[in-house]
């Protein structure tokens, strides 16, 4: 029962406490199949499925299938990569556009090197602050945490859901649930053609990591140790993935 309940956050507390689950469910969490622009090392964008990511969207059908799961949710993004992820599974989905990768800006569709070589003191601010850093004309993770709070309010009200989305965004629902500190946040390693099953339980949240088997290229690129903004070229992409 609520009585008197004034202002927004005894609102918000209110509808979380009458959403919480009493019975078991699960949570899955993937990315989408590896794209032509993953290939590339290039960030954000629109394009579709590489070979490999058309492979893993059928691995991830057959996995999900395997997991006899109950009234299964599956959400995707808008983005053509969630979406043709998406239609291997042969089920019905919704699409949010809350969902879609962090807005780089005017960095979109460009590799770190590019970014070094056209925006160096933009690229060594991210890495002194990733968290609130935001990208010219883009969004940063702080920002991204806010577009994501209804789709984590939903979450928290829903049994059995496939979440398929982006790097960013994979970061962002896993810190919530497993209660990351906004300088670990964009940080976390969310691989490709990996499903991640988050099961809440009493004071927290258990996490099984299934790699599904289907190769795919290294998008993780690790904190670096020199964000100075007058560091070389060679320190600023230490740490960048190997790409094509």
């Amino acid at each position: 029962m609520a009585n008197r309940v004034q202002g927004h956050v005894q609102s918000r507390t209110v509808y979380y406490l009458m959403n919480i689950h009493v019975t078991p469910r699960a949570i899955y969490l993937s990315r989408h199949g590896e794209s032509q622009l993953n290939l590339l090392g290039r960030i954000g964008g629109d394009s579709g499925l590489s070979p490999r990511g058309q492979q893993y969207a059928q691995a991830l059908a057959q996995f999900i299938r395997s997991q006899d799961i109950r009234e299964l949710k599956v959400w995707t993004s808008h983005m053509r990569r969630t979406i043709e992820t998406a239609e291997a599974l042969g089920v019905p989905y919704e699409q949010w556009k809350a969902l879609n990768e962090i807005d780089a800006g005017v960095c979109e569709e460009m590799t770190y090197e590019e970014i070094q070589e056209h925006y160096p003191k933009e690229l060594a601010m991210r890495d002194q602050d990733k968290y609130r850093y935001r990208y010219p004309k883009g969004e940063s993770y702080e920002d991204l945490v806010q577009r994501l709070e209804p789709v984590i309010m939903e979450l928290e009200r829903q049994e059995n859901v496939l979440v398929i989305c982006h790097q960013a965004v994979m970061r962002c629902l896993l810190a919530y649930f497993l209660d990351k500190s906004a300088d670990e946040l964009p940080y976390l390693k969310c691989p490709l053609h990996t499903v991640l099953k988050l099961t809440p339980v009493a004071y927290g949240c258990e996490v099984e990591s299934i790699f599904l088997n289907i190769e795919a290229v290294n998008t993780h690129r690790a904190r670096p140790q020199n964000v100075d903004i007058n560091r070389t070229a060679a320190d600023a992409l230490n740490t960048v993935p190997e790409h094509f």
